[in-house]
């Protein structure tokens, strides 16, 4: 059925996400609309940051692997150090 599995948790549009996010997201998305990601900015309580890239579709991991992981690094060297870290 559509059970959701014990200890899932469901978003409402009061979810908030309280960890550091970077949304990587491709222009010509064909399955999700890149603008639903700056209206959901209200959501993300900690760093957040949206990169759109152009003419790249639903996966921007193998369609442009180089610009995501660049932008991935420069995301996570952007947040300060974990604590005991």
């Amino acid at each position: 059925g559509d059970a959701e599995p014990p200890g899932s948790i469901v978003a409402t549009p009061e979810t908030t996400i309280d960890v550091p996010s970077l949304v990587i997201a491709g222009t010509s998305d064909g399955a999700t609309d890149v603008h639903r990601f700056e209206e959901a900015r209200p959501a993300f309580t900690a760093a957040y940051q949206f990169l759109a890239l152009p003419e790249i579709g639903h996966f921007p991991q193998i369609e442009a692997p180089e610009a995501t992981a660049n932008a991935i690094l420069r995301f996570l060297a952007s947040l300060p150090p974990l604590a005991g870290g």
